[in-house]
């Protein structure tokens, strides 16, 4: 199958290249160019056949450093009027007091864009885990941000790839979205929250026939195939400021962990400040108590399961 030539436009390509980089990175890449193009101009002020640049008793200005000083006063529009342009220079001081003026708007607006622009305040853990004794996947987020969040929509989705000698599908990957327990319509600042998916009662299960077909994840639907995963998306918006917030996680089978997460009391959350909150709970996201051995093999999904633990306990067998 010849794949179609997918075109994404130069503006796409640069807001997204902007967006990856802080403004500490930004601010110093623009220093060097306004520095470099202040200095180019001076050097070609210099060049230049007649007289560019006149002093103030109106003979012509030769020295190097009187232009550099001549081109950073002309590009920034400051232009006190101890050197004057003449001849040719008089075009070359409109090009550069246009292009300093088109750098600084550029600069103002993109650390006003990084400024204004909010960042998602949803933190994942770095890991799902697989509660063995009630047959559900667990998936735990903190949101971070002072200002709680509203309308929220949480969804859990299977992606799984199909290669190119797959011609069952259509589609280059299938979509599943996963029935869950957890319906939150607010998600306040600083408190540990955490998602289910909905329990199958240990029989393994499989995926109804179609794509785009809800179904209830096993340790048997992930197979661990190259390419597939789980992803966990939070939508809403900031009560505050109404912006939109969207934020996801993807999980791979070696993501996964068999076993629960450390319970937390987000009562006792509630007699602690902002900060204290944040340093209590940054370490507690990733806290799991794994599966024994003894569980492991008690499993219903153990023969087939590609879990960690299940892996390790068959190898040991």
């Amino acid at each position: 199958m010849t794949m179609p030539n997918v075109s994404v436009s130069f503006s796409s390509r640069l807001r997204l290249w902007v967006t990856q980089r802080t403004v500490g990175t930004l601010l110093c890449m623009w220093l060097g160019f306004y520095a470099v193009s202040g200095l180019v101009f001076a050097v070609v002020y210099k060049g230049v056949s007649d007289c560019a640049v006149t002093r103030p008793d109106g003979s012509c200005e030769t020295q190097f450093t009187s232009l550099v000083y001549f081109s950073f006063t002309t590009q920034s529009t400051v232009g006190y009027g101890d050197y004057l342009p003449k001849g040719s220079g008089r075009w070359l001081s409109v090009v550069q007091g246009f292009l300093g003026l088109t750098m600084n708007a550029v600069m103002l607006g993109i650390v006003v864009f990084k400024a204004l622009k909010r960042s998602a305040p949803i933190v994942f853990a770095d890991h799902l885990v697989y509660v063995l004794a009630q047959h559900h996947f667990w998936f735990r987020f903190i949101n971070t941000d002072a200002d709680q969040l509203r309308e929220v929509k949480v969804e859990i989705q299977l992606v799984q790839p199909k290669g190119p000698n797959d011609t069952n599908s259509l589609y280059d990957t299938q979509t599943s979205l996963v029935k869950f327990d957890y319906h939150p319509a607010i998600v306040p600042p600083l408190r540990l929250l955490a998602i289910k998916t909905k329990s199958n009662g240990g029989q393994p299960s499989t995926a109804p026939s179609g794509d785009f077909q809800p179904l209830i994840m096993s340790p048997e639907n992930v197979s661990g195939v190259s390419g597939e995963y789980v992803e966990l998306t939070v939508r809403g918006y900031f009560e505050a400021t109404g912006d939109l917030l969207f934020a996801s996680k993807r999980y791979a089978l070696g993501d996964i962990r068999c076993g629960r997460y450390e319970g937390v009391d987000n009562n006792f959350l509630l007699s602690m400040s902002d900060r204290q909150k944040a340093g209590y709970l940054s370490p507690v996201l990733n806290r799991i108590i794994s599966t024994t051995t003894e569980q492991c093999v008690l499993c219903p999904y153990h023969d087939k399961c590609r879990l960690d633990i299940a892996l390790k306990t068959r190898l040991n067998r």
